[in-house]
C-alpha cells in the first residue's frame, strides 16, 4: 500500500539542477510572473517546474496539470502523469518537469497542481500578463 507524501513546496524557476554526487538541488531564476511583449497566445521561454517530497512509501501516480481561470472555472491546458517511487518514509524525492513548448493562449493567472490520485499535493501560481510598449 503507497502512503502519500508531504510536498515541502512547488516553485517555478528558469533552471532546476540537481547535482549528481551530492543529490543537492539548486533553482535558478525562480519566479511568478512572466511578463509577455509579443502577444498571445504565446511560448514563454523554456522553464522548469519543481517539487520536494517526503515520507511517501511505495510507488506513487503523479500527475502535474496547467489550468488557467477563465471566469469562475477552470481550464486545463496541459496534464502529464507519471510514476515516483518512495523507498522509505525518510527519503526526499525531487519531481521536476521541464516546460520546452508550452502554450499560454491569454493573459491571467495560470495554476501548476501536483495530485497523487485525485489528492493535490502542491500548487503554484502563475501570473501572466502583457507588457505595454514603452512608447505609449
Amino acid at each position: 500500500m503507497a502512503i502519500l507524501p508531504t510536498a515541502q513546496g512547488l516553485a517555478l524557476c528558469d533552471y532546476a539542477i540537481i547535482e549528481e554526487r551530492t543529490k543537492k538541488l539548486s533553482m535558478i531564476g525562480t519566479f511568478w510572473s512572466i511578463a509577455v511583449e509579443d502577444g498571445f497566445p504565446t511560448r514563454p521561454a523554456p522553464f522548469s517546474v519543481v517539487c520536494m517530497l517526503t515520507g511517501g512509501l511505495g510507488v506513487l501516480t503523479i500527475t502535474l496539470k496547467v489550468r488557467r481561470e477563465v471566469g469562475f472555472e477552470m481550464e486545463e491546458i496541459y496534464s502529464s502523469t507519471g510514476n515516483i517511487e518512495f523507498r522509505d518514509r525518510f527519503q526526499l524525492v525531487y519531481y521536476t518537469m521541464r516546460f520546452q513548448h508550452l502554450t499560454l493562449p491569454e493573459p491571467g493567472h495560470y495554476h501548476f497542481e501536483l495530485l497523487a490520485g485525485e489528492h493535490e499535493l502542491a500548487r503554484a501560481s502563475l501570473r501572466v500578463y502583457e507588457r505595454k510598449g514603452s512608447g505609449q
